[in-house]
């Protein structure tokens, strides 16, 4: 039996009980489901970007390109790293794919250094950090928080964003 909760486009989140107690009647994958919290999908975005369309953008334009589009925070990161340019793209991609999760802005209407993209937190995966407009669209749509996931090799970077509304903190 297809899950309505999913079908319209909400995900289970949170730890399910090994035993959840059981509505009479119900069985137990309803009674697990039941526990959980969901959260509600308000976006999606995926990137992909070439390392050398990157490596030639940093080339070409040196620190103006850096400071255009990464923060202090983010070019030190990436300098710390032996593979530069990849970590510079993959920052790139998790950009467009967090602005694409957001669905997009017109141009000139955001920085790209609104958006940040910080290295793995206690919880292991990548941060993201807002300001400015894209903080306030995020408000806007109610955006709870924004699921990353950055990868890339020597050739490519790419980045997938999720951001989700929790319903039960919603407000309307």
């Amino acid at each position: 039996m297809l899950n309505p909760a999913i079908s319209l486009g909400f995900v289970s989140r949170g730890v399910r009980s090994p035993s959840p107690a059981r509505v009479e009647g119900e069985d137990r994958g309803a009674a697990a489901l039941r526990e959980t919290t969901a959260v509600e999908i308000i976006g999606i975005g995926t990137d992909i970007v070439e390392c050398l369309r990157i490596a030639r953008m940093i080339e070409r334009h040196g620190e103006q390109f850096l400071r255009r589009v990464y923060t202090d925070r983010e070019i030190r990161a990436c300098n710390a790293y032996k593979r530069t340019t990849e970590n510079f793209a993959a920052r790139w991609a998790a950009k467009e794919a967090v602005l694409k999760a957001l669905g997009g802005a017109p141009a000139g209407a955001i920085s790209w250094t609104e958006i940040e993209v910080r290295g793995t937190g206690t919880n292991g995966r990548p941060q993201v950090l807002l300001c400015g407009a894209i903080r306030e669209r995020a408000r806007g749509l109610r955006v709870a928080d924004i699921h990353l996931s950055v990868a890339h090799c020597r050739a490519y970077a790419t980045a997938y964003a999720l951001a989700v509304r929790d319903p039960a903190k919603a407000g309307g």
